[in-house]
This record gives C-alpha cells, sequence and structure tokens, in this order.
C-alpha cells in the first residue's frame, strides 16, 4: 500500500503509483468524470460483488487514490506537473551531454588520423630525399672515376685538391643536413606544444560551457520549486482560512441556541472533511 504523503512533494513523487492511472482516467478530465470512473472501477474490484482473492486491498487502495483526488487535486496536480517537468529537463540534459561527447570524440579522431597523414606523409618525403642524394652521389663517383681513367695523369695532380674540395662538400652537406633537421624537430615541437595548447583551451571551454549550462538548469529548477512552494502555501492558508470561518459560524449557531428544551446542549454538527476533518489533517512536505 503506498504512501499517499509524496503527493504533497514533488521531489516524492512515484509515478507507479499515479493516482490517475489506478482510477483509470485521464488527466484532463473533469471532477464529475472522474467520479463516476472511480465508481465504474470499485463496482469492478468491489469485494461484495467480485471474487478475486485480493479484491479488499484492491478496493483499498483504489479508495485511497479517490479520496487524495477528491480532497487534495490541485495540490497533487502541481506537484505531478513539477515532477514531470523537472524529469524531461534532466532527461534533456543528459541527451544534450551525450552529444557533445560524441561531437568531442569525433574531433579528436579526426585530429589523430590528420596527424597520422602528415607523419606518413614526411617519412615518405625524407625517403624519396635520401634516395635522391644517394642518386647523386652514385652519379657523381661515377662521373670522378670516368675523369679518373681519361685523365690519370692529370688527375694525379688534382686528386688531393678534389678529395680536399669534396671533404668540405660533405662535411657542408652534413651540417647542411644537421641544421635542416634540427629546425624539423623545433617546427615538431612548436607544433605539438601548440596542438597541446589548442587542446587545453577547447576543453577549458567546454568544462566552462557545461558548467555554466548547469547552473543555469539549476536556477531554473530553483525557480520553478519556489513558484510551487508559494502556491503550496497559498492553498494551505485558504484551507485555514476557511476552517476558521466553519468554527466561527458553529460559535454563532451555539449562541443563538445555546440549550435545547431537555436542558442539555445542542450537538455541535459539523460536516466532514471541512473544519472538524482539516484540523486534525497533517501535512507532509
Amino acid at each position: 500500500m503506498p504512501n499517499w504523503s509524496y503527493a504533497f512533494d514533488p521531489n516524492r513523487y512515484d509515478p507507479s503509483h499515479d493516482a490517475y492511472t489506478i482510477l483509470k482516467a485521464p488527466f484532463e478530465c473533469t471532477d464529475r468524470e472522474l467520479k463516476l470512473q472511480f465508481r465504474r472501477s470499485a463496482l469492478e474490484c468491489h469485494p461484495d460483488k467480485s471474487s478475486v482473492p485480493d479484491a479488499t486491498a484492491r478496493f483499498q487502495y483504489l479508495n485511497n487514490a479517490w479520496e487524495m483526488l477528491k480532497n487534495h487535486r490541485t495540490i497533487y496536480d502541481i506537484n505531478r506537473n513539477a515532477y514531470l517537468r523537472i524529469h524531461h529537463r534532466h532527461e534533456e540534459a543528459l541527451r544534450r551531454q551525450r552529444e557533445a561527447e560524441q561531437i568531442r570524440r569525433q574531433w579528436e579522431d579526426q585530429l589523430r588520423r590528420r596527424r597520422e597523414e602528415q607523419h606518413r606523409h614526411h617519412e615518405e618525403f625524407m625517403r624519396q630525399m635520401e634516395a635522391r642524394n644517394r642518386e647523386m652521389l652514385e652519379q657523381l663517383r661515377r662521373q670522378l672515376e670516368e675523369q679518373q681513367r681519361r685523365q690519370q695523369e692529370e688527375q694525379l695532380r688534382r686528386q688531393r685538391e678534389q678529395e680536399e674540395r669534396r671533404q668540405r662538400q660533405e662535411q657542408l652537406r652534413r651540417q647542411r643536413e644537421e641544421r635542416r633537421r634540427e629546425r624539423q624537430e623545433q617546427l615538431r615541437r612548436q607544433q605539438l606544444v601548440e596542438e597541446r595548447r589548442r587542446r587545453d583551451k577547447l576543453r577549458r571551454q567546454q568544462e566552462e560551457e557545461n558548467i555554466r549550462r548547469e547552473q543555469e538548469e539549476i536556477r531554473r529548477v530553483e525557480r520553478e520549486m519556489e513558484v510551487i512552494r508559494r502556491r503550496r502555501e497559498e492553498i494551505l492558508r485558504r484551507e485555514e482560512m476557511r476552517c476558521c470561518e466553519s468554527d466561527d459560524q458553529d460559535r454563532q449557531a451555539m449562541r443563538q441556541h445555546p440549550k435545547s428544551d431537555s436542558g442539555h446542549e445542542p450537538v455541535r454538527r459539523t460536516q466532514p472533511g471541512r473544519a472538524a476533518k482539516s484540523r486534525n489533517v497533517s501535512y507532509v512536505f
């Protein structure tokens, strides 16, 4: 048997024990239609007219739902709508978070593929340059050998100068290669630092955007809860005023008829569900 006190608190609303679902009535129905639907449902599960083993418990369950809507339908509807709005917005926020995470992963995959492609192109370019250099050196060596065969006498005199020149060229080439490698390494490091900074900046922007959305969502929920609290206080104040007016009417009736003919005080009559019943109601918030 559910505790119907949750009907006054939207945070404790349980959709599995919805009063409209129990009575099999739509949310937009009038009080008269709701009463007719309660009578139809009561005839189906009444202990005197139904052979179901748990007919008594089902009838009591149905009666409790009817009493809740009959006496406190306004508060119940407000809290039920508030729970449905909060639940819908929570689901929407989770969906947006999942979409943002999916987009972030796609961007990361694209950046990773782009870096791999750049690295592959760079390696291919380096292999081509090395092959071209080897071809040039081989061609130069063959030319030198041919010249040596044709000009052996003249080559003996110039051999030392050519050897020194070749060594100087080789040394300069190595120096150029080293400088080029250093520039490429420095450029690669700068690219890595810039890429890391850009990723950090994107991550911080995403985190700030998520925090801002969460704060806005919390402020909206707080404003809605404040509106619900004020409406609930207004409804309770009106009920107390009706109870006080009913008590004043009873006191005026007792002053007008202080005693009956038999010498006893007249019996104080109160309508059920009004002053006498409202004073004993304990609301749970």
